[in-house]
């Protein structure tokens, strides 16, 4: 099986959070920055590159952890050999972070379940910067049938059935209104039976 080492890399914490002025101070003292470490992942593109990180030994694992990889797949779509030039700085720094780390950790008779680390340092050195247009988000449409539940009871055809069916509810316990007379009040007359 033959492994691709292209990595993408994504923001823990997207750029808008930093400009924002609610969220900016909170995010400055946890101790985010926007081109930190500490807000970025890298993943692999190639599912089968992900899913052999994953399934190598605990130390190999620890050691790309510390490296701030994740072991799933980007889900990116882009050219081989190729990375979103937005995250140059931080393929650079994963790039550090694998050789700085490897003295601190024992990984010369670990499993690396097929990965090879020196294919996967030449390919990050190897990657070309592309340009890769920012997509907003999809606008949430709401569908016609996902409107409120209480919507289909103002219908017309709903409407008059729930309004003789209280009406008739109504005139079945308490009667119908009886004017006294001389007077323009109306005093209800318990419909209970009539006297036989």
């Amino acid at each position: 099986m033959t492994l691709q080492y292209d990595i993408d890399i994504s923001y823990v914490m997207p750029p808008e959070a930093f400009t924002d002025s609610g969220s900016a101070e909170l995010l400055k003292a946890s101790g985010f920055a926007l081109n930190g470490r500490s807000n970025y992942i890298a993943k692999f593109r190639d599912p089968q590159t992900a899913a052999a990180l994953a399934g190598a030994s605990p130390h190999v694992k620890a050691y790309f952890e510390t490296c701030g990889f994740v072991f799933n797949p980007s889900g990116k779509v882009l050219p081989s050999g190729a990375f979103d030039e937005r995250f140059d700085g931080q393929l650079s720094d994963v790039a550090s972070r694998l050789q700085e780390n490897l003295h601190q950790f024992h990984l010369k008779d670990q499993m690396w379940n097929e990965f090879d680390l020196g294919a996967c340092i030449v390919s990050i050195e190897n990657a070309k910067p592309i340009e890769v247009p920012a997509i907003a988000p999809p606008r949430r449409r709401k569908r016609a049938d996902q409107k409120a539940v209480w919507t289909h009871f103002v219908r017309p055809q709903f409407v008059f059935p729930v309004f003789a069916i209280t009406l008739a509810l109504t005139l079945q316990f308490f009667g119908l209104p009886q004017f006294s007379a001389g007077t323009e009040t109306a005093e209800f007359a318990p419909n209970l039976g009539a006297d036989r």
